[in-house]
């Protein structure tokens, strides 16, 4: 019988297997007997030693990963487990993650300062894009909502509205990425995000971890921007803005932005451990 875990998320599977893996097809009493073996006790141990602040939260492809492999690797030793895959304990895999290296944005020859005035995330792709006219969405104006607002090919600046008092979320429609989708769909070329959260540069801006080397790209490019650089745009209109009463327009203004990423390759683990069953028809299994 193999067992197999990513040790991320199924730590305490190979902690529980004691004895349980030794009869194929065990009867109900012999299962009671192994059941009693896994005790509030134990479990506690193992579960305050993966969750100790020295596993740094198990993230994949991490040292706090990496020790938490080799304590579960000396647990399943000790009740007697065998490597599960061809003599070793592990199974290694990469992952990959998109790492921002740069941005820029630049509005009516004005440089702006990412993480001051601007941010980005890692759902844009790379690319450098110009455009002398931006098209100002009020989601909420009769305009937008009869399809008279035509953003195909175009800069698109529209604001993330707080969430009502009680309601939750980050925004409107669920946040920026659910905005953005709308205009993706609408034809939009790329899209500034008044309103929303600037990232403040401390972490490093990074992608989720995915398995697939080159993901499809399912976004257009999008910046949060300071309400600063917003009245940039919309000069003396920037108040009617905030309150809600400027109608959708196109608004002249001449805009630059870069995006750049890398990818990072890493290695996480999955961890295999079996003891050979009673079940000779299943001996292919190990």
């Amino acid at each position: 019988m193999k067992t197999t875990m990513n040790v991320k998320h199924v730590l305490l599977v190979g902690l529980c297997l004691s004895g349980t893996a030794a009869m194929a097809q065990p009867t109900l009493k012999q299962a009671g007997k192994y059941a009693q073996t896994i005790t509030p006790a134990d479990l506690k141990k193992h579960l305050t030693i993966v969750a100790s602040a020295e596993m740094e939260g198990r993230e994949t492809a991490t040292p706090g990963e990496y020790k938490a492999a080799a304590y579960i690797i000396e647990q399943m030793k000790a009740i007697g487990l065998q490597p599960g895959n061809n003599g070793q304990w592990t199974q290694s895999y990469n992952v990959y993650r998109d790492s921002l290296t740069e941005a820029s944005l630049e509005v009516n020859g004005s440089k702006l300062n990412l993480y001051k005035d601007f941010s980005a995330t890692t759902a844009n792709y790379n690319s450098h894009m110009s455009f002398g006219e931006v098209v100002y969405v009020n989601m909420e104006d009769s305009l937008w909502k009869n399809n008279k607002v035509d953003v195909s090919g175009r800069l698109v600046l529209v604001r993330m509205k707080a969430p009502a008092a009680g309601a939750g979320g980050r925004g409107f429609f669920g946040g920026p990425a659910m905005v953005v989708g709308q205009l993706q769909a609408k034809g939009a070329a790329a899209v500034l995000v008044m309103g929303d959260r600037i990232n403040d540069g401390k972490e490093p801006v990074m992608s989720n971890m995915t398995v697939v080397k080159d993901p499809a790209r399912q976004s257009i490019n999008f910046f949060s921007v300071s309400d600063a650089v917003a009245a940039q745009l919309l000069g003396a209109e920037a108040a009617a803005e905030k309150s809600g009463k400027l109608q959708s327009k196109n608004i002249k203004a001449s805009v630059h932005f870069s995006y750049h990423e890398k990818q990072i390759t890493l290695v996480s683990n999955n961890i295999l451990g079996f003891l050979e069953g009673t079940d000779k028809k299943m001996s292919s299994w190990w």
